[in-house]
């Protein structure tokens, strides 16, 4: 039997460079674009980096932020302390976690809600009203002022570590119905606090920031707490003023409600995620307004699909999979896909940028990552990405945008009782950051590291 030629060179091809250099456009490539006439982004600003771990939602949120100390000052830098918000979200997390098994003596293992909470102790995974919360209770500080440490890039053997004592605690609990169980609370959360203090170091409460502007004019500010340095950043906003819409076109859910997703929350008393399920259009009008006004956007996002590490994209027409693997179904579309969780906001971003037609209408999107950079001088190796619109489309799963960016209807829509879902009913579960967010896959880590 005569083997195809062309079946030959795709085998070679795919064995030796992969999947995605295997099927980029090389014509398409020739378009891709990484200068933004609508940008908030400071030339030599680099992207930051969450290293191992699952803090995508974090910085996503923190970044939101970050430019407008940069322009506001005229900075050439600055970042927030991610290390002191993820302190304080693994705490929260903890207590939250022990007060439901207190509260809930009665679920088992094999419930869902028992089984839900078990999986998910203590994720670093998140979502944007988790970002607010925290920033609210604890306020901000910069990064100089509590930096990264081992384990805030590679938090995988201090969840661990933390997660044993959680689960210990609730067994002997369980074991224990007659004992004062809020002793026992208070007990292991003075444990764990001093374990995040071995992996991540001890939040300062009072602390001094030093800043030279574009001039060279040195400024040193001492005597700063997190709650007034926060009362800085967010003189001109108030974060409960940003709104959640989300596009999740399943069967299952109805266009233009409110969603209310339950136990998805890190403070006890806190909200949980809720979102306003919109048609996409919805999400692309808000975001290209906030962005061309200055503001950047919050967003979730499937970059598992069509993301390519070596030319800084996320371009579903840029990688063609199907002359070598074949064609996929044509009615299983977006909608589909959200059903069978084959599309979920796996990771959130920031979107710094737009570049539009003469009616407005998006070519393509500038987004801020937190995967770290290469450091020369091609564009998109500062970790910036070029996102199609047509990517957009298909893989982006929820937006969080300031009210005023929405119309008077979608305002009015947003008043409206939410529907409140389980973390594993209907299309849930795509806009479950929580459940993984996603860390930098190899090839990117690969070029940030230099290994080429």
């Amino acid at each position: 039997m005569r083997c195809d030629p062309m079946a030959l060179v795709s085998r070679n091809a795919v064995t030796s460079v992969g999947a995605v250099l295997t099927s980029t456009d090389s014509n398409r490539l020739n378009d891709v674009n990484h200068i933004f006439m609508n940008s908030v982004k400071k030339k030599e600003l680099k992207a930051t980096n969450q290293g191992h771990s699952g803090r995508c939602w974090m910085y996503a949120g923190l970044n939101v932020f970050r430019h407008a100390i940069i322009n506001g000052m005229g900075i050439d830098n600055f970042e927030f302390s991610e290390t002191y918000l993820f302190f304080y979200d693994k705490l929260e997390r903890a207590d939250s976690f022990l007060r439901w098994h207190m509260d809930h003596l009665d679920r088992k293992p094999g419930d869902r809600d028992f089984e839900f909470v078990i999986t998910n102790t203590l994720q670093d995974g998140g979502w944007w009203h988790m970002f607010v919360g925290l920033v609210k209770k604890y306020g901000l500080i910069p990064k100089d002022a509590m930096k990264e440490t081992y384990h805030s890039g590679d938090s995988e053997d201090m969840n661990s570590i933390i997660v044993e004592k959680l689960h210990g605690a609730v067994h002997w609990m369980r074991r224990n119905r007659k004992a004062d169980h809020e002793e026992k609370r208070e007990a292991v959360l003075e444990d764990v606090h001093r374990l995040l203090t071995l992996f991540l170091g001890e939040p300062p409460k009072k602390f001094r920031w030093s800043f030279t502007t574009d001039e060279g004019e040195s400024t040193i500010i001492e005597g700063l707490t997190p709650m007034s340095f926060k009362d800085l950043v967010f003189s001109s906003f108030d974060l409960d003023d940003f709104v959640s819409i989300a596009n999740l076109p399943s069967k299952q859910l109805k266009m233009n409600q409110k969603y209310e997703v339950v136990e998805t929350h890190n403070i006890v008393g806190d909200d949980d995620l809720t979102f306003l399920n919109m048609p996409i259009e919805e999400l692309v009008r808000a975001a290209r307004k906030s962005v061309v006004a200055g503001l950047p956007v919050w967003f979730s996002a499937d970059v598992r699909r069509y993301f390519h590490p070596w030319h800084s994209t996320l371009d579903n027409n840029l990688i063609d999979f199907e002359p070598i693997f074949g064609q996929v179904e044509k009615n299983y579309d977006k909608g589909a896909r959200v059903d069978y969780q084959t599309t979920a906001g796996c990771h959130a971003m920031t979107l710094t940028g737009v570049n539009t037609r003469k009616n407005n209408a998006p070519v393509n999107w500038q987004v801020e990552n937190s995967w770290g950079y290469v450091d020369n001088e091609e564009p998109g190796m500062d970790g910036w990405l070029s996102m199609s619109h047509s990517w957009f489309q298909e893989y982006v799963t929820e937006v969080v945008v300031h009210k005023s960016f929405l119309s008077r209807r979608v305002q009015k829509l947003w008043q409206q009782a939410p529907i409140r879902l389980k973390p594993w009913e209907f299309a849930a579960p795509a806009a479950a950051i929580r459940a993984g967010c996603v860390d930098a896959p190899h090839e990117w880590r690969n070029r940030v590291d230099g290994k080429k």
